[in-house]
């Protein structure tokens, strides 16, 4: 399954993000050296990702000239995990992150490792759940990288025209006007008004169409007692702990989705709960409050 927030993301901080996961797979970073450069760079409070994408499309160490002599892997070892998000200038000791990477590394096996294995744990994270996940802890940054994408040039339709009929001589010029002047006969006139009788109502089509296909979202508000109540229960399941009068203040992040999904041994691939979550969450950080579980419950038909 393909990761929506991932691709409505700038190329350059798509490459951004790819450039990390391949970096933290190269040879040079197992080096004492370059480990000792990570732990110093910390101390100063310095991250690797610089503010302005266009002084350095990477950022930090992460740059054009770096490449991954051993060929491009799918695949990246859980333990090297932190090494990429130092890159990226994220922090490397949340653990709600960490949770979801180390679900996503679960199950998972790989048979090309390039790192000397025996240093490493043989969990491993596949490049679509890196970029999932990434994908919504840099989803902030996108505007800044956009800024310095080179603009594609769009011709300019009007302006072509416009030098089109300046090449025209004067008679040409008369034969124009004199043209578009005899096209205001009764005939004419009749035709523009059917034609100008005939939009209004292709819009109003059209915007009813469009309205019809994204019904509005529906709220809180708008349910019955009964929804609320069997939302709210169900929104219960994932805080067992929390009395009913705070329910409405809680919210499920992705490590309530793995527990949930743990405790009825299902499996959930980060992706899928990064996708999930993008979808009826309205809060910056992805979590889901009362009401977008109510939402997300109405949309799956469950009350």
């Amino acid at each position: 399954m393909s990761d929506v927030v991932f691709d409505s993301l700038p190329q350059s901080l798509q490459q951004f993000i790819d450039k990390a996961f391949d970096l933290a797979l190269s040879p040079q970073l197992s080096s004492p050296r370059f480990k000792a450069q990570l732990d110093d760079s910390e101390d100063i409070g310095g991250g690797f990702l610089v503010d302005d994408p266009s002084e350095h499309a990477g950022g930090g160490f992460i740059s054009e000239q770096e490449s991954i002599t051993d060929g491009v892997s799918n695949e990246i070892p859980l333990s090297l995990i932190p090494t990429a998000l130092r890159l990226l200038d994220l922090p490397i000791d949340d653990e709600q992150v960490l949770s979801v990477f180390r679900n996503a590394a679960s199950g998972w096996s790989s048979a090309t490792n390039t790192i000397d294995e025996s240093s490493i744990s043989h969990d491993i994270v596949s490049r679509e759940d890196w970029r999932s996940v990434c994908a919504v802890l840099l989803e902030h940054r996108a505007d800044k990288f956009k800024e310095h994408e080179p603009v594609k040039a769009v011709p300019d339709s009007k302006s072509s025209h416009d030098n089109n009929m300046d090449v025209d001589d004067g008679d040409d010029s008369d034969e124009y006007h004199n043209s578009t002047s005899e096209y205001t006969s009764a005939d004419s006139d009749d035709d523009y008004q059917v034609m100008k009788d005939e939009k209004p109502s292709r819009r109003r089509t059209r915007r009813h169409h469009s309205s019809s296909s994204l019904s509005p979202r529906p709220t809180q508000d708008k349910l019955t007692k009964k929804q609320n109540e069997t939302c709210l229960a169900a929104f219960a399941l994932f805080f067992p702990s929390v009395p009913k009068r705070d329910l409405p203040s809680q919210k499920i992040t992705i490590k309530d989705i793995q527990k949930a999904a743990s405790s009825i041994n299902e499996k959930l691939k980060a992706n899928e709960i990064v996708e999930m979550l993008e979808i009826f969450s309205t809060s910056p950080d992805k979590s889901m409050n009362l009401t977008d579980f109510s939402r997300m419950m109405i949309a799956a038909k469950l009350v």
